[in-house]
């Protein structure tokens, strides 16, 4: 499956291919600590999801929040975490 990640003026990820059943799968994934930790998290040297991150899972924004999850526009994620291409914002589908 298909997840974004992006951190706020820190960066985006980008993962085609992920095994992943729902967010909070996801999370568990993209922690250090977890015991679930994937590949692509471990070898990008990645730091753990924070509330105040998003992803794209399933093809829709969700920010993390202190307890669970909400969702989110794509132009609202555009605006947190200032994501251009080559030529100007990215849009997400």
């Amino acid at each position: 499956m298909k997840v974004n990640i992006c951190y706020p003026g820190k960066g985006y990820w980008s993962f085609d291919h992920l095994e992943v059943e729902d967010l909070e799968d996801v999370f568990a994934q993209f922690n250090h600590g977890s015991g679930k930790e994937c590949k692509e998290f471990v070898d990008n040297r990645m730091r753990s999801l924070s509330v105040g991150d998003f992803v794209q899972f399933e093809g829709q924004w969700w920010e993390c929040k202190p307890v669970d999850w909400e969702m989110v526009k794509s132009n609202y994620v555009i605006g947190q975490c200032c994501i251009r291409g080559e030529k100007g914002l990215l849009s997400f589908r």
